[in-house]
């Protein structure tokens, strides 16, 4: 009988037969071993009591093979609560797993958080071979790991010894699955006999919990492979301690400014950001060249959450990191034991309000490099607020340091724009980034005016609503105002 009422089984494996074929020095295959581990009562057996509290259905018919045939697809997967894909190359290679998948969503009309992603080896999508649109964005739980070598490792291949250090991410990696299964199983069952017409689902570790109480989270950050164990790590111990890790599902696969609203939105229910960093910037797109680490950081800023950075304590050659943002990032990183930095989190998360002075504002002085001198010598006149200006310095690419100014022009608090020696041209060119930026801001910039520092600037065909002109020597006139 199946835990989920209404069910005939709690749980439908899909995989592709290459991915449990048998190999020399190993009697049991690769997912075979996982379903019994999984379903143990080291496993879910445990988790909801009894052995026989739920029902399971993997597929051993030959048709997984070499025969696939579209009217052969298991009735099981459509009468099952969740889906456990276990997803590969062969995976995504297999027309019979694509249409079981197919079979459940159809069924499910909205899988609703019933799918689980046991993501076995590195997937690469081509031309022909994409990962589909429902298994994209969920989270995946990773049994690969990079070895020394860089080159991927499947945990547990060909089979998992409990005592081999080595494997210890391999059982960790499925208490996390079973603990999520068990929870959603929980939710459903509850949800299916409530008499109440909509029931409200119960949320993760509720009953647990006093109702009433609601779990902080922080928003723990995308990392380069080279992390992912790491990410876990802080993962598992963030849940243990009582804090929900957000994002519940994954970004991958959206481009920047998607990505950018996902973030934003997941960042409005965290109490922290949290980003563990490595030698290398990550994910990079033509538009987004800083990548996904320095795109993260700033929206974080900007959305005046408690920001941690890590950094392996032994990483302090920042000379060999060639993009400057993240050299930025690395420089203010937290050197520090990753068992230390959890507990930073931790207390940062559950440290009581304290008060504290109201944040110095952030202004961005944009000029050319040839106003660099005069940009500094009105920063310095400033007083009372913190201010930037590109770093000429650090020689940039192009669209290194256009991706830089857009995020400086998105999230200053005020903006002045440096006109001396540079042409009129120039300062066209910004005005115009800016309007581009502008949709992207949460407010208005309080203080918003070309400083005069030579010439006076003379525009022709662009405004911009609320810019000031200004001369350098009557700068604080309009900060006083």
């Amino acid at each position: 009988m199946a835990y989920v009422p209404g069910f005939d089984y709690d749980l439908f494996v899909s995989y592709a037969s290459v991915d449990n074929d048998l190999i020399p020095s190993a009697d049991v295959g690769w997912v075979d071993t996982l379903v019994r581990i999984l379903t143990s009562g080291a496993g879910l057996a445990g988790k909801l009591g009894r052995r026989d509290a739920f029902t399971y259905w993997i597929d051993k018919q030959s048709l997984r093979g070499n025969h696939e045939v579209n009217s052969h697809i298991p009735e099981q997967v459509k009468r099952s609560a969740l889906l456990i894909v276990i997803l590969s190359p062969g995976y995504l290679a297999s027309k019979f797993c694509r249409l079981e998948l197919q079979a459940f969503e159809e069924t499910a009309g909205g899988v609703d958080g019933r799918i689980f992603v046991v993501n076995r080896e590195p997937v690469v999508e081509k031309k022909r071979i994409k990962l589909p649109d429902s298994v994209r964005t969920l989270r995946k739980y990773q049994f690969w790991e990079l070895d020394r070598n860089n080159k991927p490792r499947i945990l547990g291949w060909p089979q998992p010894i409990a005592s081999n250090a080595d494997d210890r991410s391999y059982y960790q990696m499925i208490g996390d699955v079973c603990q999520e299964i068990a929870d959603k199983l929980e939710e459903m069952k509850i949800a299916r006999t409530t008499e109440a017409a909509t029931p409200a689902p119960v949320k993760r570790h509720d009953r647990d919990h006093p109702a009433q109480a609601r779990r902080p989270a922080v928003l723990l950050a995308e990392t380069t492979d080279d992390l992912l164990r790491k990410r876990d790590e802080v993962r598992r111990y963030l849940d243990q301690a009582g804090i929900d890790v957000l994002p519940t599902r994954t970004y991958y696969g959206l481009t920047p400014s998607d990505y950018e609203t996902a973030l934003t939105a997941d960042l409005a229910n965290a109490a922290a950001f949290v980003q563990l960093l490595g030698p290398e910037p990550g994910r990079t797109f033509e538009d987004l060249p800083n990548g996904f680490g320095w795109l993260q950081y700033t929206v974080a800023m900007r959305a005046a959450k408690p920001i941690l950075r890590w950094r392996n304590p032994a990483l302090t050659d920042f000379a060999a990191v060639d993009d400057p943002r993240h050299r930025e990032l690395l420089t203010g990183a937290d050197a520090m034991p990753i068992e230390d930095f959890k507990d930073k989190v931790r207390t940062c998360v559950f440290a009581p309000p304290v008060e504290t002075s109201k944040k110095a504002p952030y202004y961005f002085i944009n000029c050319d490099s040839v106003d660099m001198e005069e940009a500094d010598a009105i920063g310095q006149r400033l007083g009372g607020v913190d201010w930037e200006r590109p770093a000429f310095e650090d020689k940039p690419r192009a669209k290194a340091l256009q991706q830089a100014t857009e995020a400086s022009l998105t999230s200053c608090d005020g903006l002045l724009f440096v006109h001396g020696r540079s042409p009129p041209s120039w300062l066209r060119a910004q005005l115009q980034l800016y309007r581009k930026v502008r949709p992207r801001r949460s407010r208005e910039p309080s203080v918003l005016a070309v400083v005069q520092a030579g010439p006076a600037a003379t525009l022709k065909g662009v405004g911009v609503a609320g810019l000031r002109f200004v001369e350098s020597k009557n700068l604080q006139t309009i900060l006083r105002k």
